[in-house]
């Protein structure tokens, strides 16, 4: 993605938790990227994401305010691809997030240059 390679960890599943992953939008180009963290299982940050493309709160995930600002007609959450691209720990999880952003230049190419809403 943006001319940079994911090696994907092995042992990591819908069910590990402290990891940062990346929502790629197979919409258009694969530029189209998000990388984010989770505490939570990966399964249930995830639902958190697909929420958020059922709703008018579209823009609290950078994802779904691309699905929907971006693609006429919108695009549903299942254009995107959700992979674990590194295993961390709660300690280190802010740290890893943000070199996985910087190493695939999603702060300026992708979807981690948007600004969402926050409650």
């Amino acid at each position: 993605t943006n001319g940079r390679s994911i090696r994907i960890p092995r042992g990591v599943n819908c069910k590990s938790k402290d990891v940062i992953y990346a929502q790629i939008c197979t919409g258009r180009t694969l530029e189209n990227v998000y990388v984010g963290k989770t505490t939570q299982e990966f399964h249930n940050r995830t639902s958190g994401h697909r929420n958020n493309f059922n709703s008018k709160d579209y823009q609290k995930s950078a994802c779904s305010f691309h699905a929907t600002v971006d693609h006429d007609p919108k695009i549903d959450f299942n254009k995107f691809n959700n992979i674990i691209i590194k295993k961390s720990s709660n300690f280190r999880l802010d740290r890893d997030e943000f070199k996985c952003i910087e190493h695939l230049r999603t702060n300026t190419l992708g979807l981690n240059r948007i600004k969402t809403v926050r409650n």
